[in-house]
């Protein structure tokens, strides 16, 4: 921290004395850790310690390990957002009983055990913060009414859809129906899920017939919209089956915008490939078609998919045959 960084925090913090607006933005300074004169500003009901969220220039973001334990002297304070700084520890936070709204995006905060007692707290963003104990106490909070959270992998047991899927997505009912669910007893999900998409005649009705035992086909018609099959898979012994449910997108261009209702999903994704689709069109019963080249198809996949979902790359028809 520079004595021009400091010095500006202690200019804003001399103006919030005089002014008394009860709202002081510190962020962004490169502080490395809160002038003591903070802490005589008990009528502050809003401090800005972060970067509101957002991404923020690493040489500006406030390098706060911790907050220090005189955070009590501020009672009144409703908003905390100390997004995009280095803080691990919320057990300061535990006295401030008026907290309503906290913002840690992007901190290395681990633990929200502290947060318990907070029966104000309305607002909790902790996305992209490697969050390994969620109370369920905090969640099922009757105060709490917005929650942002992202997957992270000490959650790892929660499905990733529960979790906060785009900017400003609530994902506190999910959560809470989630954890109702477990309360009133848990299965496990014997079903895989396999999209299979690709430019159309690359053979991907071919490979779902193949996956499920089927012999190939000669003259099957190309697929328009979805077909969904399915099929039993053997185990282990000792093990339940499974069931595997291919979902055959027709590739056409003209289904690429229905699709996209069906692809954020946890699934499998597998994408059917030939150099000989790769560019240009192709035609079927007279009409025309457009293809696609691979890198529009891994942009889609990532772009409307789950984050979570693995992508596999399949290369068809290789020996000149249709497979």
């Amino acid at each position: 921290m520079s004595k021009e960084q400091r010095q500006i925090a202690l200019e804003r913090i001399a103006a919030e004395r005089v002014a008394r607006t009860g709202r002081l933005d510190i962020g962004c300074l490169g502080l490395e850790r809160l002038p003591d004169e903070l802490f005589q500003l008990e009528w502050l009901e809003e401090l800005m310690l972060g970067s509101g969220g957002g991404l923020v220039d690493p040489d500006r973001r406030n390098c706060l390990a911790a907050l220090p334990p005189l955070l009590p002297r501020l009672p009144r304070l409703r908003v905390l957002d100390c997004s995009c700084t280095d803080l691990a520890d919320l057990g300061p936070l535990a006295g401030l009983t008026a907290l309503q709204s906290l913002g840690c995006w992007g901190t290395k905060v681990t633990d929200l055990a502290p947060l318990v007692g907070l029966s104000a707290l309305s607002r909790l963003d902790c996305q992209k913060a490697p969050i390994s104990n969620f109370p369920e106490k905090l969640v099922g909070s009757v105060a709490l009414k917005e929650l942002f959270v992202g997957p992270c992998p000490g959650l790892a047991e929660i499905p990733g859809e529960v979790f906060t899927q785009r900017t400003f997505d609530n994902c506190l009912p999910r959560l809470r129906a989630h954890l109702a669910d477990l309360g009133a007893g848990a299965a496990p999900l014997r079903d895989l899920k396999v999209i299979v998409l690709g430019n159309g005649r690359t053979g991907k009705t071919q490979i779902c017939r193949r996956l499920r035992g089927k012999p190939f086909e000669p003259d099957a018609d190309s697929t328009h919209g979805i077909t969904v099959t399915s099929v039993e898979l053997a185990m282990p012994q000792g093990h339940e089956s499974a069931v595997l449910n291919l979902w055959d997108f027709g590739g056409q261009d003209i289904y690429h915008g229905t699709h996209a209702l069906f692809m954020r999903t946890r699934a499998i994704f597998l994408l059917i490939w030939t150099p000989d689709t790769e560019d240009g069109a192709h035609e079927h019963h007279g009409i025309v078609f457009r293809n696609r080249p691979l890198p529009y198809w891994l942009e889609y996949i990532r772009h409307l998919g789950s984050a979570a979902s693995p992508v596999v790359l399949v290369q068809n028809q290789c020996d000149g045959g249709r497979g």
